[in-house]
């Protein structure tokens, strides 16, 4: 045989073999009969921010976050904890909840205008808190009085 009859035979044998070969399939290759699969959306759940404002301290505080939310010099902090005043001086002074869901920052001028450090709220005493605690205890005092009469009422 001679190298034109080789390369003859090389070359349909070759063309033979890569028709064959590109009508066969493996799984996964080509195109299906189905629908292509939908990118996966990752499901989120928004929870909207509610928030109290402390005006005496210019302190908010996300209840969903379980964070405070203030002005450290020109920069907005948010932390778990408060720094430099105790939770029950925050709570001395009035608070109020805020009606927006979204970053304080981006309301706190015009909440600083309708509520200033010195705002009370309508209708609040400072001392109710006391009050309501003196009302307990007077409560509790007139019922152990009343079971004291009753005690001496049936040993007589």
């Amino acid at each position: 045989m001679t190298n034109k009859t080789l390369l003859r035979a090389g070359l349909l044998a070759g063309s033979v073999l890569l028709t064959t070969l590109g009508g066969c399939m493996t799984a996964g290759s080509g195109r299906s009969a189905h629908y292509p699969t939908r990118p996966a959306v990752q499901a989120s759940l928004m929870v909207e921010d509610d928030y109290d404002y402390y005006p005496r301290y210019e302190i908010y505080y996300s209840r969903h976050r379980n964070e405070y939310i203030y002005r450290d010099a020109s920069a907005w902090v948010r932390r778990s904890d408060l720094q430099g005043i105790t939770l029950a001086m925050l709570e001395s002074g009035p608070v109020v909840r805020m009606d927006f869901h979204d970053s304080p920052e981006f309301h706190h001028s015009g909440i600083v205008q309708r509520f200033p450090r010195n705002w009370e709220q309508p209708g609040r005493n400072h001392n109710d808190k006391n009050r309501h605690r003196d009302d307990e205890r007077d409560e509790k005092r007139g019922k152990q009085k009343d079971d004291d009469k009753r005690s001496d009422q049936r040993s007589n």
